[in-house]
């Protein structure tokens, strides 16, 4: 279960959940917490997408607080990424969430990327 609580790229509510088949598709639920993204069996499979117009050259800078539960390798089960596309190009570049921490249960991650 992920309790997603920030995102300065776009707010939450335009983020939506995109998977590759919908019988393995992540879930996502509102909640008095915030939102929470689960999946119902092991090989669940998705990720949270939205659009946000970018500034060619410009930095941008991202973070996801969240609390995972029942993750045996949370750095190994979950990946924090923002891939930038172009509406004639198609995919441009991807960027990794560099830094990543946890304390009491809770996880943080951010980054900053230059959009191209």
């Amino acid at each position: 279960m992920e309790y997603l609580s920030e995102n300065l790229l776009a707010p939450i509510s335009d983020w939506e959940v995109w998977s590759p088949r919908e019988n393995i598709a992540i879930k996502r639920e509102s909640t008095a917490e915030g939102e929470v993204i689960y999946t119902t069996r092991e090989g669940d499979l998705g990720k949270l997408k939205t659009w946000a117009a970018l500034e060619e050259n410009e930095y941008y800078e991202y973070k996801v607080t969240c609390v995972l539960e029942n993750i045996q390798h949370p750095r190994m089960s979950t990946r924090f990424i923002v891939d930038t596309y172009t509406e004639t190009d198609g995919m441009v570049q991807t960027a990794y969430a560099p830094h990543y921490e946890e304390k009491d249960g809770v996880y943080t991650v951010w980054g900053r990327f230059q959009a191209l």
